[in-house]
């Protein structure tokens, strides 16, 4: 199945720029930390087989001197499959007929939260735009909303009556991924080896 995220009218839409702190928000995707600033917010955002999301009055955080005024419009087309594999995917955000802010997909996460709202997460990487260097080089695009068990499949929500939700653009970080301990152990164990063979030809 191919999910197409178009532009649409949204009648309600709350824009808020995250103030910038130490803590990271939330996230499914491993290895990766979701940045809570720069963050655009789109509330309420209409999500469907042909999702959309329109944001409007956005000041970039880091680039204040050039706010956009005008509008963005966001745009993600990815061919998803029921099982959440996907074999492609795009972000495109544009600002007008500027490009802000475009990616291509790189991971997707998603969870099922039966007290509230579930989750799905777009990884994108390679960002481009003249906001890329605000974001840095990945970007994650949460949707929140009921989705169901298996919001990709032919017979979900989203490709069905579709979802009304909201959706939350951040940046994002790829964290280290530490030695396990017995990697570090081995080669604490190598590096004395090696001592007491040059101590011994001494």
């Amino acid at each position: 199945m191919t999910f197409r995220f178009l532009t649409r009218w949204l009648p309600v839409l709350a824009v808020m720029l995250a103030v910038p702190g130490s803590g990271a928000l939330a996230s499914a995707l491993p290895g990766i930390t979701v940045k809570p600033s720069p963050q655009v917010d789109a509330d309420p955002a209409d999500m469907a087989n042909f999702f959309g999301f329109s944001v409007f009055g956005l000041v970039s955080g880091s680039t204040a001197t050039t706010p956009v005024t005008t509008g963005l419009s966001l745009f993600v087309v990815a061919d998803i499959a029921a099982d959440g594999s996907f074999t492609s995917g795009d972000l495109a955000v544009a600002d007008g007929a500027a490009a802000w802010l475009n990616g291509s997909l790189s991971q997707i996460a998603f969870t099922e939260n039966t007290a509230g709202d579930d989750t799905i997460e777009l990884l994108f990487t390679t960002l481009n735009g003249a906001a890329a260097g605000e974001f840095g080089p990945l970007s994650v695009l949460t949707l929140m909303g009921e989705f169901g068990p298996t919001p990709f499949a032919a017979s979900a929500p989203l490709a069905t009556t579709g979802v009304f939700g909201t959706t939350r653009l951040n940046a994002a970080t790829s964290a280290a991924i530490p030695l396990p301990a017995g990697a570090v152990l081995l080669l604490g164990a190598l590096g004395a080896l090696g001592l007491a063979a040059r101590r011994r030809s001494a």
